[in-house]
């Protein structure tokens, strides 16, 4: 099996633009060029209706796949996408087993390089107190740590690769979120698991996290 890591640097809404793998399994690490709120393809009204205005600096992004929305931030989260060809048998053919699949290979990976008490959640698509944001809830595959999403995983799929993207933080992006959405504060459990190392580089952190997954997907 053929597992190419690359590194892709555009605007967000370039990162998302849709696309193929170009070789069995490519994991790429998306460095946007600027912040951005990412909302899900059902929140195209939200988009561009939010209450408080929208903060200078920061894209407003509508991406294909489905979901709440989230921060990228190319200083204080890590963006990783998965392009994997419908012809590895070691990617299901279903939406829910292929999710699976994925957050296996990331929990394992994020394991690898220092994360303690990592698991995939398995169980169906449970929405939190604000569905309006990706990590107030959790979905198949996805990977927790205790109670509080630590990677959130989204997926778009054609009639020839599978895209997985996914997304941690090093930093908390909860208030800028809810602040942005009119949303009021959020719980504790509301929150997303962050990477135990708050001083990391993201992009040095990306780049690590990327290689680790290639391992996984390899062995």
């Amino acid at each position: 099996m053929d597992v190419r890591i690359d590194e892709w640097r555009a605007p967000a809404a370039e990162l998302h633009q849709c696309r193929e793998a170009a070789t069995d399994v490519e994991i790429v690490v998306m460095v946007p060029e600027r912040p951005a709120m990412v909302f899900g393809s059902a929140q195209r009204g939200a988009a561009t209706t939010t209450p408080q205005g929208w903060p200078v600096g920061i894209d407003r992004v509508v991406r294909s796949s489905g979901g709440g929305a989230v921060l990228v931030d190319p200083a204080r989260s890590v963006w990783i996408d998965l392009f994997v060809s419908r012809q590895i048998t070691a990617m299901p053919d279903d939406v829910v087993r292929s999710m699976l699949t994925a957050g296996r290979w990331w929990a394992d990976a994020v394991a690898s390089c220092g994360v303690s008490g990592a698991w995939v959640y398995d169980g169906a698509m449970m929405h939190g107190a604000t569905p309006e944001v990706c990590f107030s809830g959790r979905g198949p595959g996805e990977v927790m740590v205790g109670e509080n999403k630590l990677v959130g995983l989204s997926q778009r799929r054609t009639r020839h690769s599978v895209r997985i993207q996914g997304q941690f933080h090093v930093a908390d992006p909860t208030d800028i979120t809810h602040d942005i959405l009119g949303l009021d504060p959020p719980d504790g459990d509301e929150r997303p698991a962050l990477w135990p190392d708050s001083g990391v580089d993201a992009v040095a952190l990306g780049r690590t996290v990327a290689a680790a997954l290639g391992a996984m997907i390899s062995s």
